[in-house]
């Protein structure tokens, strides 16, 4: 059975706000980025705006214990949770961005690991990757020699003003206002492939393409080979009766991936 890795909201310290949103948003990215890196199943564990409540020293080079986050003890949280390991972090926004973390073991309740990574605002994923594959390799899943994946130029460099929307978009309860936040979100950066998807998401929930074909083309402009875009365009315009773009679309799609 894989290890179960449970992500505690990070506490964002941001000057322009949006701190809720960001705290849960690197919460889930982290979450996701650890389960399909294969090896671990990580779930996010999120506290509401509690979490932006129990920080009692937003100057502290480390961050908080587990207790004094969730006001349980790792052992505790852990079986609450089905964890096998517990991740507990902040993330400090200034002119750059600042990740402190901590992993526990549950079954003990003792810290094995201590990390910080850091970086320009705009390298917000690629900073989040790292944070995921030096946890994975603090409780024993991750191969030292690991090859490190290729640059992509727009994956590193995505604006964080872009991301900020991206976790307001997630955090909205109405689609159609998660639409306003995605659709700014890919004003900013076009080739932000994970908004796009979010944004396809949600206009089918509104039923309403929305300003869906220009952010796509956008994208495919930047990721002209993307097939599962091309695809999901496709499909998204046959469901709102546009047989003409979603034809378009489809002959744009390789035969098969090469």
């Amino acid at each position: 059975m894989k290890p179960r890795v449970g992500i505690v909201q990070f506490h964002a310290v941001c000057p322009e706000g949006n701190e809720h949103p960001l705290g849960c948003g690197i919460t889930y990215e982290i979450a996701r980025r650890l389960t399909t890196m294969g090896g671990v199943d990580a779930n996010a564990i999120l506290l509401g705006n509690r979490g932006a409540i129990a920080s009692p020293d937003l100057s502290a080079e480390v961050p908080l214990s587990v207790e004094n986050a969730t006001g349980l003890s790792v052992p505790n949280l852990g079986a609450q949770y089905e964890s096998d390991y517990i991740v507990l972090g902040n993330a400090r926004i200034a002119d750059g961005l600042l990740l402190h973390y901590r992993v526990f073991e549950v079954s003990t309740g003792r810290e094995i690991h201590e990390g910080c990574v850091s970086g320009l605002r705009t390298s917000v994923f690629r900073l989040l990757d790292e944070l995921a594959h030096d946890a994975r390799r603090a409780i024993g899943y991750l191969p030292e020699d690991e090859e490190d994946q290729d640059p992509n130029p727009v994956y590193d460099r995505v604006y964080f003003e872009s991301f900020v929307e991206f976790c307001l978009g997630r955090e909205e309860d109405r689609p159609a206002n998660a639409l306003d936040h995605l659709e700014r979100s890919l004003r900013i950066e076009p080739g932000f492939r994970m908004a796009l998807v979010e944004y396809l998401s949600f206009c089918y929930q509104v039923d309403d393409l929305s300003g869906s074909l220009a952010a796509i083309d956008a994208y495919l402009n930047i990721n002209p080979d993307d097939l599962e875009i091309l695809i999901a365009a496709a499909n998204l315009c046959l469901a709102f009766h546009r047989v003409e773009a979603g034809i378009r679309y489809a002959h744009l799609a390789p035969m098969q991936r090469p």
